[in-house]
């Protein structure tokens, strides 16, 4: 594109708008090139290739003297194109380790005979921050010795959820046919589990919030979990085998459902209430009355803290008041007389009397009582709760 020959250094195609649109500026300040690249609109689209000398001439050339680029040495025009590689890979969804972005880095320096110098993973990382801005995050593995990892930034939830796109020999990516930034396994696998780990963190957010003091069974417990949770969790944990029935007899379905929770609860920090660690806080609150060891399970992330154990007790007592002074100074079910309670209902009358035989009536007492009872088989629809929310 520059030089328009054919010489026997490397061709580079250019991949970013951002290149595209600075040789385009620049071009308007050469005669040659603006008549060269004249009713251009993209180079990107129209496939514009150059050497990598011949584009670090022509910047130093056309950069004028207050410009952002005032010195631009060979290292520098370098640098700028891993930054350009390494933004295409990061849109497509790429993983890359720190030390491979180097070693691309340094190719392209010894195709100009510069020496790069001792490798600093911490002012390399730096220096790359300063350039790509918001567009890359960097992520420390789990072992220390392994080189730190280049992941797409999580403003970019899009680019994450696409699939990773196999580039053969020849491809468009300079990054991927030059180098191995994306030919490590670990680091492929593990670029998939951070898309599913975005997934996932996205379905919990979204997930309906638990508010239903007294609804603690599986049934509620299966509304907080997201599908995605589970199912990884159960593929994790039993295999490929999701054919079982999953019902509340279902050993698997409870075990998994109560990690599920587990990992709910500590994905939100603790601010969101689930079925499990609202229900063993009230358990052993109440069999124990211990403050210490309501705080001690929930110091471990398995149940709610000692105060949300005290205000859900108050929720539970108040709610239980207003609706006995809402049915006439009588507690009655909530399920008695609704829709979905198809029991057989039976009333029992009677009469208490205290001290009737006096011969002037007092201190006695006279009054009727009615108590209706039902029982039901197992395969009636169990008792509906309705919604309490939580006392401040």
């Amino acid at each position: 594109m520059f030089c328009q020959m054919d010489k026997k250094e490397k061709l580079h195609n250019v991949e970013t708008l951002s290149t595209s649109t600075k040789i385009l500026k620049l071009g308007l300040k050469d005669h040659t090139m603006r008549v060269r690249l004249a009713g251009v609109t993209d180079l990107v689209a129209d496939e514009g290739k150059y050497h990598l000398k011949c584009y670090r001439k022509f910047v130093r050339d056309n950069e004028t003297s207050g410009g952002e680029d005032e010195c631009v040495t060979p290292a520098t025009a370098c640098f700028q194109n891993v930054v350009d590689e390494l933004r295409v890979g990061l849109a497509r969804g790429g993983v890359y380790k720190l030390s491979s972005v180097w070693q691309r880095y340094c190719e392209l320096l010894a195709e100009l005979d510069i020496d790069p110098g001792p490798y600093r993973s911490n002012r390399f990382k730096e220096k790359l921050q300063q350039v790509a801005g918001n567009e890359a995050d960097f992520i420390a593995p789990l072992d220390r010795n392994e080189s730190m990892l280049v992941f797409p930034s999580g403003s970019s939830i899009e680019n994450l959820r696409m699939t990773l796109k196999n580039v053969d020999q020849g491809g468009d990516s300079l990054m991927l046919e030059t180098s191995n930034l994306a030919a490590d396994m670990d680091a492929e696998l593990l670029s998939w589990l951070y898309r599913v780990a975005v997934k996932i963190r996205a379905d919990i957010r979204d997930a309906p919030e638990f508010n239903i003091v007294g609804g603690i069974d599986v049934a509620h417990a299966e509304k907080v979990v997201p599908e995605s949770l589970y199912l990884f969790l159960r593929l994790l944990c039993c295999g490929d085998d999701l054919d079982d029935v999953e019902s509340d007899g279902d050993a698997k379905h409870i075990k998994v459902l109560n990690t599920a929770q587990d990992v709910v609860f500590l994905a939100c920090k603790g601010r969101r209430t689930t079925p499990k660690h609202l229900g063993l806080g009230l358990t052993v609150h109440q069999a124990t009355r211990s403050k210490d060891l309501v705080q001690l399970l929930h110091a471990a992330g398995n149940s709610v803290s000692y105060e949300t154990v005290l205000r859900s007790d108050t929720s539970i007592a108040d709610d239980m008041i207003s609706r006995y002074y809402d049915q006439g100074n009588v507690m009655i079910p909530r399920s008695f007389g609704s829709a979905k309670f198809l029991g057989y209902v039976r009333y029992a009358n009677d009469n208490l009397d205290i001290n009737p035989e006096t011969l002037d009536g007092k201190n006695s007492f006279h009054v009727s009582q009615t108590v209706a009872y039902s029982r039901k088989g197992a395969a009636d629809e169990a008792m509906t709760n309705t919604e309490i929310k939580m006392g401040q």
